[in-house]
């Protein structure tokens, strides 16, 4: 017998508002939003990317017909059967539940990692921390074998990697500025090998590489704000982007920027409060793409484009990708780059351009693919 009918529609209304939103998502929720917003890549690369967003969105629909036709009517009969001390009790005790969990898992969480790098860990003891990002600490050399060949990292007297250790930059000469991350920096690849070699080979100008293992976008545009005042011929900056940087501007875990009321990017602490919690972070940082990460991304190439013509250099947006190659090619160019006007050059890396089977980044087949597509850039209009 039904002792509360009014209890009984409004429980049954609840759930059917949750059922309905789900199925509304698995209907809504297309590959292009998978891209932007789960995707480690921003896009597809191949079937096992399809067959996620098709098991997830399968899983999205069976949710919301359950909840719609079996737990609707079970909760409501449950509900309108209780008085609502007891009602009050049980829904009180399933929330409590989620807290602690939430609580728990908090703790862990911490417990793991009470400290979360601002840097790559396993960089970290050659690193400078400054509050706004990280560099490499100055006059260090490291040599070692990786692949069959001898990697050197030589760290000039201003904490960029150089030829050779005693390097000094003369800031008279032309110029073009790298900026980037572990890809632009030189992971796992000799000097002249990698792109600030070939470059500084073939186009006689000095190369300065801003670049450093771990960077976001925004660290390479803080990198070259600094930098660029103090050279008096840059010729040219090249910042690449790297797909997977994206979601790293979205972090809050550290100093990052926002975006101000005039559009500009602008620093901001380390997030507090609910931003601040490692629940919080595994979900917007690990899990899913805030609209926040293409947002800022969008406004650092924006100022990034306008503080390099400022000083009569030319941009040179190098965008490529870290893993698998794209299936075709990503909407998130159109929005980030020709939506706002801006030049860009994109290169493949390919699988037979990595390093190795398990180490994605560029080997000396990609730098040459990136040195001959800002080479062309150079020579162009």
């Amino acid at each position: 017998m039904v002792r509360y009918p009014k209890r009984r529609l409004t429980v049954e209304l609840c759930v059917s508002v949750v059922g309905l939103a789900a199925l509304a998502w698995a209907v809504r929720a297309d590959t292009p939003w998978f891209e932007r917003h789960v995707l480690e890549t921003y896009c597809v690369t191949g079937p096992g990317d399809e067959r996620i967003v098709l098991g997830a969105r399968l899983v999205g629909a069976g949710l919301g017909a359950l909840l719609l036709i079996v737990v609707r009517p079970i909760l409501g009969r449950r509900a309108a059967g209780l008085p609502i001390g007891e009602l009050v009790v049980r829904v009180a005790s399933v929330l409590l539940a989620a807290v602690a969990a939430l609580g728990v898992t908090e703790v862990w969480l911490r417990s793991r990692d009470p400290h979360p790098p601002s840097a790559p860990a396993w960089e970290e003891p050659r690193l400078r921390l400054d509050g706004r990002g990280w560099h490499y600490l100055p006059n260090q050399t490291r040599v070692f074998p990786k692949y069959g060949r001898v990697v050197d990292y030589a760290i000039d007297g201003e904490g960029n990697r150089a030829r050779r250790q005693q390097d000094v930059v003369d800031r008279a000469r032309p110029t073009l500025l790298l900026a980037g991350e572990s890809m632009a920096y030189g992971w796992n690849v000799p000097y002249d090998e990698s792109l600030q070699g070939l470059l500084e080979r073939e186009t006689g100008l000095q190369v300065v590489n801003l670049s450093a293992p771990g960077y976001s976008t925004e660290q390479e545009y803080v990198r070259i704000a600094d930098a660029l005042p103090r050279f008096a011929k840059p010729v040219a900056v090249v910042l690449l982007l790297v797909n997977t940087q994206i979601s790293r501007n979205a972090h809050t875990h550290r100093p990052h920027l926002e975006i101000a009321g005039d559009g500009t990017p602008v620093f901001a602490p380390a997030a507090g409060g609910l931003p601040g919690l490692r629940v919080v972070q595994l979900l917007t940082e690990r899990l899913y793409h805030p609209e926040r990460a293409v947002q800022i991304t969008a406004a650092i190439l924006r100022a990034a484009d306008r503080a390099i013509r400022e000083r009569g250099a030319r941009p040179i947006f190098l965008v490529t990708n870290f893993g698998p190659t794209c299936a075709r090619e990503p909407e998130l160019l159109h929005e980030l780059f020709e939506q706002q006007r801006l030049p860009f050059v994109r290169v493949a890396i390919a699988e037979e351009d990595w390093l190795a089977a398990n180490d994605r980044h560029a080997g000396p087949s990609g730098m040459r693919k990136l040195a001959d597509a800002v080479e062309r850039a150079l020579a162009g209009p």
